[in-house]
């Protein structure tokens, strides 16, 4: 499955000569240098109502989060030298706004390197310098979105972190910004998850587990509602009302009305269709926020069509080509041209293609590098795709084929656009985006396409875990067909074995659970024998999802015998590395301690129990020993 590379570099570490399979590159004399976009420095223009609720345009002043601007402060000056932290929050919590905010604050203290790192810059970086010897010449902030599509490049970046010696006291700071962040699997897990000899990696964390956003207060989700509605619109033409007869005489008794969940962005979207009378709530049920981003979906795509009146170009094909390219992450104009013509071969747009790349750049704004931006906040763009792709001039089998293409263009933008349009609005077996992703699925011919695919699949979801579950199972199966000796091979398939009996187990199919788990074992077990301190806390791991399914099928003293030689495996390990294994001994002795209780062994599991506790004390005292000095 990996490239087989190989590097030759300079005395300073830059690499100068690099082979990935059969391509040999030549890196010029010149030091690589790692490029971010300040959009606190270079915030996009408001080109529509919508783009008022961009978080990179920051058209709406910057509301409330000061408790969590004073922690991000705080882990900016602290004392190390690297160090990197997890935001995590929903759709519209108001991550991206709060760190363009800390880029704002980090201006402020004069000296530093601060913006975000496109996926795409993160990989061409790591081309090109080992960052084991990288010597960054200033104070840095890296901000990383959506970074578990990125976490396959985040890996080998943090591993090469880890070893970095090249330290002065000039602060490296990375933020990963993520909707959902879990310790024991997907992307997080995978992220942090280390051998013995790669444990240093851990240390990089402050603090060590992802922080979830809260919910803002309900002062600051008025003053938001406050904010948006006072804005006059950034479209020439003038709003068209969609309420009832009564809406105008109502406008104030909206602004207090509650959202669904509450997040920044639902108080900025309920502000605003108030604002342009798009939607009458009534009553004091809460606004649920699909309805409010389908209602400013809509917007959008009248103000396109006007657009394309005035660019004489035909309104279908403008908002087709715009949710072809919210689909895939935005585009350059080389590849938003590709785009339109591909789209016009199989669609027959009655527009050329150059007059409706013209019209794109208009109705667009431009991202990082002149690139044409999706349609943001998200759930906004997605609202869009559904809206247009839903059309009944296109059936059912076509839209899946447009979104094939959009995929063929951009594998892993598409995927995570189909994944995260499902988990907002799928309300049923029969919702569109279901019908898309169980196509892409269907056309993996490739173990590569069955991992994109496998990857982009979010692990806190309920409305994709049916087929999250299959596809991992799935891809387990197919590189077990596949097998050879290769050990990184035999890794990823342990991986996803593990992966898959968690799911299962989610499931209630614990039978099915139970295997997966018993195959992981016996795969990590075979690697951990020809090397032990790379794969050992592997195997731990998966020794205690074993232990936990075969409890759960009342097989007690097998599972007893799992969850002993886990708790082996990790106070071993924690012996030689307290800092980086006692939190993975702690949950052992947590579960030794239940497999204990089951074969009615109270005495030993209160024992196993009041050791984990003391563990997890001692651990969390010196995290705030680390943080407050």
């Amino acid at each position: 499955m990996a490239a087989q590379t190989a590097r030759i570099e300079d005395g300073d570490g830059n690499i100068v000569v690099q082979a990935v399979d059969s391509t040999v590159t030549i890196h010029g004399a010149t030091p690589p240098k790692l490029t971010l976009v300040p959009w606190h420095l270079r915030p996009r223009p408001v080109k529509s109502d919508v783009g008022l609720l961009d978080p990179f345009t920051a058209a709406i002043p910057f509301v409330g989060r000061e408790a969590e601007l004073g922690r991000l402060q705080d882990w900016l000056q602290g004392p190390a030298p690297i160090s990197v932290r997890c935001l995590t929050g929903r759709a519209g919590a108001g991550k991206t706004r709060l760190a363009i905010e800390l880029c704002h604050r980090v201006e402020a203290l004069g000296g530093w390197d601060a913006g975000f790192a496109t996926h795409i810059e993160l990989a061409r970086f790591f081309g090109q310098q080992n960052l084991g010897t990288w010597g960054w010449r200033r104070p840095t902030l890296v901000i990383i979105d959506y970074a578990a599509g990125a976490a396959r490049t985040l890996r080998p970046w943090l591993q090469e972190l880890a070893l970095n010696r090249s330290r002065d006291g000039t602060p490296l700071r990375v933020l990963l910004l993520e909707r959902f962040a879990d310790a024991g699997t997907g992307w997080w897990a995978d992220l942090t998850r280390v051998s013995f000899s790669e444990a240093g990696l851990l240390d990089l964390f402050d603090p060590p587990e992802p922080e979830p956003l809260p919910v803002l207060s309900a002062d600051d989700r008025s003053a938001l509602r406050r904010a948006v509605a006072n804005t006059s619109s950034p479209e020439d033409a003038s709003p068209e009302a969609e309420g009832t007869s009564g809406e105008a005489e109502g406008r104030a008794e909206p602004l207090s009305q509650p959202t669904e969940n509450g997040e920044a962005l639902d108080e900025l979207m309920a502000g605003l269709v108030v604002a342009r009378n798009l939607v009458a709530p009534h009553g004091t049920t809460p606004v649920a926020r699909t309805r409010l981003a389908a209602a400013l979906a809509e917007r959008e795509r009248r103000r396109l069509e006007r657009l394309a009146d005035d660019q004489q170009v035909e309104r279908t094909a403008l908002a087709h080509m715009t949710a072809v390219l919210t689909l895939q992450g935005g585009a350059d104009l080389d590849g938003a041209q590709a785009a339109i013509e591909e789209e016009n071969a199989a669609l027959g747009f009655a527009t050329a293609a150059r007059p409706l790349r013209t019209a794109l750049r208009e109705a667009l704004p431009a991202a990082d590098g002149g690139r044409l931006a999706a349609i943001v906040p998200d759930l906004i763009g997605e609202a869009f795709v559904i809206a247009v792709l839903t059309d009944r001039s296109l059936s059912a089998r076509e839209q899946a084929d447009v979104v094939a293409r959009s995929r063929g263009r951009a594998p892993e933008p598409t995927l995570a656009s189909v994944m995260r349009i499902a988990q907002d609005f799928a309300d049923g077996e029969q919702h569109p985006s279901l019908r898309w992703l169980d196509a892409l699925t269907e056309r993996c011919e490739t173990p590569l396409a069955l991992m994109q695919l496998h990857d982009a699949f979010p692990h806190e979801t309920l409305v994709l875990r049916e087929r999250a579950a299959a596809a991992t199972a799935a891809l387990a199966v197919r590189l077990a067909g596949s097998e050879s000796d290769d050990e990184e091979l035999k890794a990823t398939r342990a991986l996803l074995l593990n992966n898959a009996s968690v799911r299962l187990s989610a499931l209630g199919r614990r039978e099915e659970a139970l295997s997966a788990a018993e195959e992981a074992v016996s795969v990590y077990r075979e690697l951990a024998g020809l090397r032990p301190d790379a794969f050992r806390p592997d195997l731990a791991l998966s020794l205690n999802n074993y232990a936990n399914f075969l409890s759960a099928l009342g097989r007690r003293e097998e599972a007893l015998s799992a969850a002993e030689e886990a708790v082996t495996i990790r106070r071993e390990l924690a012996g030689l590395r307290p800092d980086a294994f006692r939190p993975d001994l702690a949950t052992s002795l947590s579960v030794l301690a239940d497999c204990l209780e089951a074969v009615g062994d109270t005495a030993g599991a209160l024992l196993m129990d009041c050791e984990s506790v003391a563990l997890l004390t001692e651990f969390l005292r010196a995290g705030r020993r680390a943080m407050w000095g």
